[in-house]
């Protein structure tokens, strides 16, 4: 995410009640198991459809904060796959998350390794009334605001211009795809004489955990509003300050590439690095495109031996499986050094 965000993004994400099916390698070869989620009852059961279950395993059910890929909640069940394959369970979703907009859920066995992982919007607040836009004499502006900190599950601050002048605003934010609209209030302000201000709201307990929330800011009277877009992620993220290295005299400098050669769209990319420090480890991150993955979500640790190259397929966290475009960046553990590429996820070649 840029420091200046436009205002009006047309967003390539959408949540739908048809959610995308997400399914985790087991730890032996044969089909990859898969649960769907078939239908919800917020805050009080969620029903999934398997795919490829092996047979006559015990899968422990966690359901927990979306993002988690449910490895952190409450067990809230233990199921038999009998024949294996397909079949449909309806499981309690936990009272501590009844309230929740969206959870992860996971089926894990815990002798062989098999499991299988989704998420599911849970709780979307009730549509009110919608109030037509008003003409405000004088007024002529577009209202508009940028994202200019996010401190993960907690707080936003905004910079806002072209409100109408001294209209009490309301702050709503909901799930990503939403624009905002009907979401949890999360604050009220001032426009103040000029229409501008610059304030930080509390992001809603029901969105701790949601990796994108859409942020809504609106005249309830007029009717007028701005909305804009945010990654659920500490921003700006302060970088470590990393001394450059240098060379021994009569040593070329070490230039660290990194080459994407293969992509399975939302599931896995394979890279090729070179001309890295020899003997040296290597952390693996991936992260949205603007953020060049610093920050990012850690996938992996890689050894550059003898050879000062590594090669590496790598599974894309389920949380980046919607982007279009995906950064990933290697760095060294000891010297500093660092690769940095990017990709379409998309299927290559």
């Amino acid at each position: 995410m840029t420091k200046k965000i436009a205002v009006i993004i047309t967003l390539a994400v959408i949540l739908v009640a048809s959610l995308p099916l997400s399914s985790a390698m087991a730890t032996t070869k044969g089909p990859i198991p898969g649960i769907n989620i078939v239908s919800v009852v917020p805050g009080t059961v969620v029903t999934v459809e398997t795919r490829n279950f092996p047979p006559n395993l015990d899968f422990d059910v966690i359901i927990g904060p979306y993002g988690q890929y449910g490895l952190t909640g409450f067990k809230v069940a233990t199921t038999n796959s009998g024949i294996g394959g397909t079949f449909t369970v309806t499981y309690n979703i936990p009272s501590e998350y009844k309230n929740a907009a969206l959870l992860a859920i996971r089926l894990f066995n815990p002798t062989k390794g098999y499991y299988a992982y989704n998420w599911f919007e849970n709780v979307i607040p009730p549509a009110p009334p919608v109030k037509p836009v008003t003409t405000i004499p004088g007024y002529t502006g577009n209202p508009s605001f940028t994202i200019q900190e996010v401190v993960a599950d907690n707080s936003v601050t905004v910079e806002a211009r072209n409100f109408p002048p001294n209209a009490d605003l309301e702050v709503l934010m909901n799930v990503i795809g939403t624009r905002g609209k009907f979401g949890f209030k999360a604050g009220s302000v001032n426009a103040g004489d000029e229409g501008e201000f610059s304030s930080k709201f509390n992001i809603p307990a029901e969105l701790v955990g949601a990796y994108m929330i859409s942020i809504r800011i609106q005249d309830p009277n007029s009717g007028y509003y701005g909305y804009n877009w945010l990654f659920n992620k500490t921003y700006p993220v302060v970088q470590p300050v990393v001394p450059t290295p240098v060379p021994a005299t009569g040593v070329s400098p070490v230039y660290p590439t990194v080459e994407i050669t293969a992509v399975e769209k939302s599931v896995k990319v394979t890279i090729q690095a070179a001309n890295l420090p020899k003997n040296e480890t290597f952390d693996v991150y991936m992260g949205n495109l603007n953020s060049m993955a610093w920050g990012g979500m850690q996938v992996a640790s890689l050894e550059s031996g003898d050879t000062g190259s590594a090669t590496a397929t790598l599974d894309i966290p389920a949380d980046l499986a919607g982007l279009w475009k995906i950064s990933i960046r290697i760095v060294s553990q000891t010297s500093g050094y660092y690769g940095y590429n990017w990709f379409y996820n998309q299927t290559y070649p």
